[in-house]
């Protein structure tokens, strides 16, 4: 049955079936606890679909996986299918777009047609905000990627097949509040990087995954050590460890776990700034953790004066000045004409994203004000700060 699904896929090459390699289930899956057990849920609905719909229940819809790079959304989408037990499609938005005046709607409604008629299936939408970018109110999205858009989320909205829908996207701030609200997807997951026991757990799947032993090798001190550390960056250092063990003709040993630990750059050092705005994006639209545990954040200071605060907030300043003085010397030079609303998109959300740092770090800040030089050891009533009310403040000035 699979495989004749799979021809007429191949006939059509709008949607592609993938077959995940061993390993790539939940067993395999480090932490995202909660997305397991919902995960597991909606399987035992998908089990028995004809018992629930009997019982009032509706049909699972999808789910949408938002979160840091390398922290496992895309290998959540994969040991999805392998839990339900359905083919898993693979749909890339890039191949339905064509060089001809309406093809690219006539290939959407092809796509998710077929979809449809090799159902039940899982539905996998890899990194769908570079696909459908732009949407938001005053965003430059082209025409046809809106009017394809528009009927996938129709689609989503009307279908009754079974197909179950798992789109993963890293940064979803360009999305329309329609795309996002409950009912076109069951549930909206946030993974995050992972914390101590999830990253412990993580660094056993991998050795064991390479025949190595983890019993002898305190993993849980390992794990301390490797805040910051996504799924995708232990597993580079177990292999790392793997590789160098074997050079030197000996058995894996904890210094040699160390020695790739300081090999190894985390993706919160190459990708700090980013990260950071993921989450709070993620904090702003009250996203539902995939993990038991969250990673800690950086700590702030009144002793930092929030330097990393204001680094960010003054460079993604000098990027959206730099991007309106380039419209608008483009605009004057060419009026009348068309100009490049991409930019203009980008500008908006960066704008977005100021506003979204400013009132993050002002929470934060108000957090810290309010508890510092207290005692918490001890057992005595805790007064309440008093803080001083500026008067030398000229707020009438622009």
């Amino acid at each position: 049955m699979i495989q004749e699904k799979e021809q007429r896929m191949k006939k059509t090459n709008l949607l592609e079936m993938v077959r995940p390699k061993e390993g790539e289930d939940l067993d395999y899956t480090g932490g995202l606890e909660k997305l397991k057990n919902w995960l597991q849920a909606q399987a035992h609905i998908i089990a028995n679909l004809d018992l629930a719909s009997q019982k009032g229940v509706d049909m699972p819809k999808g789910v949408l996986v938002v979160g840091v790079p390398g922290c496992g959304k895309s290998l959540s989408a994969k040991a999805c299918a392998g839990l339900f037990k359905l083919p898993l499609v693979r749909l890339d938005v890039g191949r339905l777009f064509g060089k001809f005046v309406g093809q690219s709607e006539e290939n959407m409604r092809a796509a998710l047609q077929l979809a449809e008629a090799i159902s039940p299936c899982v539905l996998w939408i890899d990194e769908i905000e570079k696909a459908f970018s732009g949407m938001g109110a005053n965003e430059g999205a082209h025409e046809v990627s809106r009017r394809l858009f528009g009927h996938f989320l129709t689609w989503m909205e009307e279908k009754t097949s079974m197909v179950f829908i798992v789109a993963t996207a890293n940064d979803i701030t360009r999305f329309p509040p329609e795309f996002l609200r409950k009912g076109r997807f069951d549930e909206l997951f946030f993974v995050d990087l992972p914390g101590a026991k999830e990253r412990e757990q993580i660094l056993k799947i991998h050795l064991q995954k390479r025949q190595q032993n983890p019993e002898h090798l305190d993993l849980a001190s390992l794990a301390k050590e490797c805040e910051g550390f996504s799924g995708a960056d232990l597993e580079n250092l177990v292999k790392l460890a793997v590789q160098g063990a074997f050079i030197e003709k000996q058995s894996l040993t904890p210094d040699l776990l160390r020695k790739a630990l300081h090999a190894t750059t985390p993706i919160t050092k190459t990708m700090h700034a980013k990260i950071h705005a993921i989450r709070v994006q993620a904090q702003k639209l009250h996203l539902k953790n995939a993990g038991e545990a969250v990673a800690r954040e950086e700590a702030i200071s009144e002793s930092k004066d929030c330097h990393y605060s204001s680094q960010l907030r003054e460079k993604i300043r000098l990027n959206v000045r730099n991007k309106l003085v380039g419209a608008l010397v483009r605009l004057d030079k060419n009026a009348g004409s068309e100009y490049d609303a991409g930019e203009l998109s980008d500008i908006a959300t960066m704008l977005n994203l100021v506003q979204s740092i400013d009132s993050f770090y002002q929470s934060v800040e108000s957090l810290v004000v309010s508890h510092s030089g207290l005692d918490y050891s001890s057992k005595q009533d805790i007064p309440k700060p008093s803080i001083a009310k500026p008067n030398n403040l000229d707020y009438g000035r622009k």
